[in-house]
């Protein structure tokens, strides 16, 4: 039976965080429409919680990270979360500093500005 939740009129068991998983649901599978294999549904789970469910920064930090391996990405993911880094900022400079930061420590193009 459903659970009713304090301030649920119609006693219908509607929760705030059925609305969040609604929409988390949502924008997965919008991610997963845009991007198939090589990308898991996990990678892209991984993309869109480190971007804090924001879809564009999301969208944008995959494209940015072009034909290489999806695994290199959620491995730099991995690697900032493991550093204390929890989301990218809002505008999705975080994104693109991830993706473009090589490995011998070249900027990439933020060096060009």
């Amino acid at each position: 039976p459903p659970v009713s939740t304090p301030g649920d009129a119609g006693g219908r068991g509607t929760k705030e965080g059925d609305v969040s998983a609604a929409c988390d649901d949502l924008m997965s599978g919008m991610l997963r429409s845009m991007f198939g294999p090589p990308w898991t549904e996990d990678d892209l789970d991984v993309v869109l919680r480190y971007n804090k469910g924001n879809l564009r920064n999301s969208v944008k930090m995959i494209l940015l990270h072009e034909d290489r391996d999806p695994r290199e990405l959620i491995s730099q993911i991995d690697d900032r979360i493991g550093n204390g880094d929890t989301a990218c900022d809002g505008d999705g400079r975080g994104s693109r500093d991830l993706v473009l930061r090589h490995d011998d420590g070249d900027e990439g193009l933020d060096a060009q500005g």
